[in-house]
């Protein structure tokens, strides 16, 4: 499942309409390491930085 949520965050790295902000938050939950950071980037963060 955390593998899941991984893959999950690439398409909005390589979203042509990705900011500095959100591409910043989503390369963080993505170095974080733990299965959650993904889970919680992709729940709450990315509309969070993308505001």
């Amino acid at each position: 499942m955390s593998d899941d949520m991984r893959l999950a965050v690439f398409p909005v790295l390589a979203g042509p309409a990705t900011g500095a902000a959100l591409r910043a938050a989503a390369e963080k939950a993505l170095d974080d390491g733990t299965p959650e950071a993904p889970r919680a980037f992709l729940e709450h963060g990315r509309h969070e930085a993308g505001a």
